[in-house]
This record gives structure tokens, sequence and C-alpha cells, in this order.
């Protein structure tokens, strides 16, 4: 019997508006918890950490400067997001936000609820995303080019250059 193919799973992906869904029913239906988690039933539910990591991914602002004039600052937080601005949203946290609710959906005794709990789960997951860089120290890897398939051995070479 011949082993299975392994199935190796890219990078979260944003849908496009073409994908997303077209009337309120469609979309996936959502229930707050407590903290910073949703809860769901249903077929084929996209994850909700899933969408909301990728929009940020998606949606991050880089350097912004938070006052007119002043000094530019690199956006790693969530409160980066809320002041940074979007080119057609008000923040980047305004895109992070309005992309999630075009794939989801609360009951309308849940929607002030499940606006904290969203925007718990993107200052979470703001945070986490400077963990999931290619080295988990926070720095960017200057010695690979970007867009370039690397094998372990020359990642691990250029680790040993830092």
């Amino acid at each position: 019997m011949a082993p299975k193919k392994l199935r190796i799973r890219g990078e979260a992906q944003v849908p496009d508006e073409s994908k997303e869904p077209a009337t309120e029913d469609e979309k996936w239906l959502l229930v707050p918890g407590k903290i910073e988690n949703f809860t769901y039933t249903g077929k084929n539910v996209r994850v909700p950490g899933s969408l909301i990591g990728a929009a940020i991914r998606k949606y991050w602002p880089g350097m912004y400067t938070p006052v007119l004039g002043g000094e530019s600052k690199l956006a790693y937080t969530w409160e980066d997001y809320e002041i940074a601005p979007y080119p057609g949203f008000a923040s980047a946290a305004d895109a992070v936000i309005k992309k999630f609710w075009r794939n989801y959906r609360v009951a309308t005794e849940h929607k002030d609820r499940a606006d904290v709990v969203l925007r718990n789960m993107c200052r979470k997951l703001t945070r986490q995303q400077w963990y999931n860089r290619e080295d988990h120290v926070h720095r960017p890897l200057l010695c690979f080019e970007q867009g370039v398939r690397y094998t372990k051995p020359e990642i691990v070479r250029g680790l040993a250059r830092l």
C-alpha cells in the first residue's frame, strides 16, 4: 500500500468579494463566548480566528505616522491598527472588522457582546502575528529574499549567520 500523499496547508487567505456571502442568511452564524472566542455550528464553517489572522496580515499598515508631521511608527499592536490609516477605510482596524462581518453574523441580542469578543480576539491575534515570524525572535531574516523558497538546511545555515 502506497503512503498517503502529504497535504501541506498554505497560509490562510482572506476571501475576495466574489466569494463572500451575498445575503445575511448565507453568512456563518456565531455565538460570542465569554472573553475571546466564538462558538458556531454547521458544516464547512471557517474558524473565525483563521479569518481574523488572515485579515490582520492583509491589512497590516506597516509604518505609519500617528501625528501629522510626527515620527513614523511600526504597527505591531491592535492599538496601532486602530490609529493607523488604511486606504478605503477609517483605519486598519476598521478594515479587519468590516471584512470579518462580511462573512459572519450574530443574533441581534448578541451584537454588543460579539463586538467586544471580536476586538479581544483581534488584540490577541495581532500580538501573535509577531510570534509567527520565520525566526521567532521578532526580527526579519535579512539574509533571505521574500518570495523565494528555501530548503531546511539553507534556512538553518541562514540562521547561523545572524
